[in-house]
């Protein structure tokens, strides 16, 4: 009986303990966030004062005009909105739940006449938030469109391309490029929190969008016209991504993904190149793809080294032609990390952060076919050449993201870092080839095995301060930007397959390579963004409406490298038009083996790239005056000048002045 007592009494007091912790869980407090507009203008409002009607719970608006009540117990409120010269506005129906975070942005209207007298406007939740989501895009002077955090919520969008499908006059081009009013990405300039962007791809002017969390984006607006306090190098859209750097709430978000592709996923066709760096799967190279020593060190000489030295170098060259057929291709697989959270200091000052950390991996199979026409043949009915093509692709990124940001009184430093890179494997596979020209086509086939690392990093320090009874505006950042791709041994074979005769490699003469038939390749551009810019807005009043003056200019330097290495497998004897048999034991294994490059007298020699390399800087100055002006509610003009200049130096290495 005693044992029966215990035991009822433990699961009383189990079942208190449980209902007292989940009463206590029902309880926790929420916060109610958001950001304050001018209904007119779509301007933030600094210094405006959020309350809780009947509670003593009480803010102000930072520089931003962002507001943050903290510990409000579940239920139904009305929250009280003011500004000095502006109507009250009250607001019903603001539900917060327990542990969330309700947002609620508001807009408020200019009192005019009534300054002196006490109106209050009222709404509901549902109401004012759809239009203060609307308030700055109607009012602006650009022709703009763009998406709020409050939209992207709502979506299953995990990165920054798949938000920009949702923007009316915008498309994505391979999954990660932004196509405005159909130009392509060259036409179009891209702001990350103010800044310019560096290039994702090293080659041409463009951003890959899918390398930022949608979960981070505060919002971003596609400008489609100029003004002078807008970048002067767009035609087709100016794309400005803010992400968030305080956040209102403890964030912590795993996502983990899966992709099927029917070419590779759980098939036995996927080819390999062997060796692996052993920091391939991490998406950096290990450095056993770089030039050897030997030749590096006598880059600017080898040409005219004598035959024994230069075979003697072309041994030291690692014999990587091997691959591995029949693999097993994994599903593709990603990985997001994303976390934040912020803290309310002394008066009311704030710190937070946002970090994010993602990794993709994939494989991928692409086959096709080509044929090739002679331009100047008559007709067209005869092809210079055709030939089969598949290409087997292992990619990996590796990214992240941290932004820290502390807002004191009215100003706010703010300090965010953006990283990226992308680290492929292609091993492309020729068969089938012909090329025609005479009675009998001569047959062919080949592969390409190429590693490419590009990546990119952006570093930004900006402030925004609000300074004096006139609220006048000063923002500021400095930044900078590195951009890169290497391209270690990218490895070329053409392999001739006559009818009935044994396969074999044409050597070409050696003041005549041929690294695009039979050679290797080394490639390297780095470029640095260094930038900063200032702006400061006065806002004043004319003709009984808000006006506003600003003024503001930038400088941007870059500098960029270029080189190349092109080798081309040559006759050692420096005749050419030599060819070397797949027989006596000779294969696609070991024919760039150290014994048979001596063996067959396999010498490589440099392609003159003297125009190919450079080192090149772009400087960039500008500066804007522009004038806000509102003559009543319904004309609204906005005037200045933008004068901009620019500079570009291209010289072959060492000539860099």
């Amino acid at each position: 009986m005693k044992k029966n007592i215990s035991t009822l009494t433990s699961s009383i007091s189990f079942l208190i303990v449980f209902l007292a912790n989940t009463l206590s869980y029902a309880q926790t407090p929420g916060r109610i966030a958001g950001k304050i507009l001018d209904k007119k203008t779509g301007e933030t409002l600094i210094g405006s004062t959020v309350s809780i009607q009947g509670a003593a719970k009480a803010t102000a608006t930072n520089v931003e005009g962002r507001y943050l009540l903290t510990g409000v117990a579940p239920g139904k409120y009305t929250l009280l909105i003011s500004y000095i010269g502006y109507q009250t506005k009250e607001i019903s129906e603001v539900e917060v739940k327990s542990g969330e975070v309700t947002t609620l942005d508001a807009a408020l209207n200019e009192s005019g006449g009534t300054a002196l007298k006490e109106v209050k406007i009222t709404g509901s939740f549902r109401r004012e938030s759809v239009s203060a989501l609307y308030a700055q895009q109607k009012n602006s002077v650009q022709i703009s469109d763009g998406i709020s955090a409050d939209i992207i919520k709502k979506s299953p969008d995990r990165n920054t391309s798949d938000v920009l499908k949702r923007v009316s006059g915008t498309s994505i081009q391979d999954g990660k490029f932004v196509i405005v009013r159909g130009l392509s990405e060259r036409y179009n300039s891209n702001l990350l929190n103010n800044a310019q962007l560096p290039s994702s791809e090293p080659d041409k002017k463009a951003f890959a969008f899918d390398i930022i969390p949608s979960s981070l984006i505060d919002n971003i607006v596609i400008y489609k016209s100029g003004s002078p306090d807008l970048p002067g190098d767009f035609s087709g859209g100016l794309i400005k991504t803010n992400t968030r750097d305080i956040p209102d709430s403890r964030i912590l978000d795993v996502s983990v993904n899966a992709g099927y592709n029917s070419k590779t996923t759980f098939k036995n066709n996927f080819i390999s190149p062997q060796p692996h760096g052993s920091y391939d799967f991490t998406g950096f190279d290990d450095g056993s793809r770089d030039l050897p020593n030997a030749y590096a060190n006598r880059t600017k000489s080898y040409t005219n080294l004598p035959d024994d030295q230069k075979l003697a170098i072309t041994q030291k060259f690692p014999n990587n032609y091997s691959v591995e057929t029949g693999k097993t291709s994994l599903p593709n697989i990603g990985f997001q990390f994303t976390t934040g959270n912020s803290k309310t200091l002394k008066n009311d000052n704030r710190l937070g952060y946002n970090f994010s950390l993602n990794y993709t991996t994939s494989h991928n199979v692409t086959e096709g076919n080509r044929i090739g026409y002679n331009p100047g043949s008559a007709g067209l009915t005869t092809p210079n050449y055709t030939y089969d093509r598949n290409d087997f692709a292992n990619a990996k990124r590796l990214g992240g993201l941290l932004n820290v940001a502390y807002i004191f009184g009215k100003s706010k430093i703010a300090f965010r870092n953006l990283y990226n890179n992308d680290f492929t494997i292609d091993y492309e596979q020729t068969s089938n080839g012909l090329i025609y020209g005479t009675q009998t086509p001569t047959s062919y086939r080949g592969y390409s095995i190429e590693t490419t690392q590009n990546g990119l990093y952006s570093s930004v320090l900006e402030g925004k301060h609000n300074i004096g009874a006139r609220n006048i505006i000063i923002d500021w950042n400095l930044s900078y930007g590195l951009s890169y791709r290497n391209q270690p041994d990218q490895r070329i074979v053409t392999i001739y397959t006559p009818a009935n005769q044994p396969e074999y490699i044409s050597l070409s003469s050696q003041n005549s390579p041929k690294p695009n038939d039979l050679g290797r390749v080394y490639s390297s551009l780095t470029e640095n963004i260094y930038g900063g810019n200032a702006d400061i807005t006065y806002p004043f009043k004319w003709l009984g409406q808000s006006q506003k003056l600003k003024a503001g200019g930038l400088v941007n330097h870059r500098d960029r490298s270029f080189t190349i290495d092109a080798l081309g497998y040559t006759d050692a004897n420096g005749f050419g038009n030599r060819s070397v048999a797949f027989a006596n034991g000779i294969t696609n294994d070991n024919i760039f083996s150290p014994e048979s490059i001596k063996t067959n007298g396999l010498v490589l020699n440099k392609l003159d790239q003297s125009s190919t390399n450079y080192d090149g800087t772009a400087d960039l100055g500008a500066s804007y005056l522009m004038l806000d002006n509102k003559f009543s509610d319904k004309l609204h003009l906005s005037w200045g000048a933008r004068v901009e200049k620019y500079n570009q130096v291209l010289d072959a290495p060492g000539k860099k002045k």
